[in-house]
């Protein structure tokens, strides 16, 4: 999935899980993240 992913956005890409997002980094992750699909 990760590697479709980079494919289609012509870029790296990480997925993890919501819980395995250090707190440290969270309030920098939720600036910058966007919502691609969801169910």
């Amino acid at each position: 999935m990760k590697l479709e992913l980079q494919e289609i956005l012509k870029r790296k890409a990480d997925l993890v899980s919501n819980n395995a997002i250090s707190k440290y980094i969270r309030p920098q992750i939720e600036k910058e993240r966007y919502l691609i699909y969801e169910r």
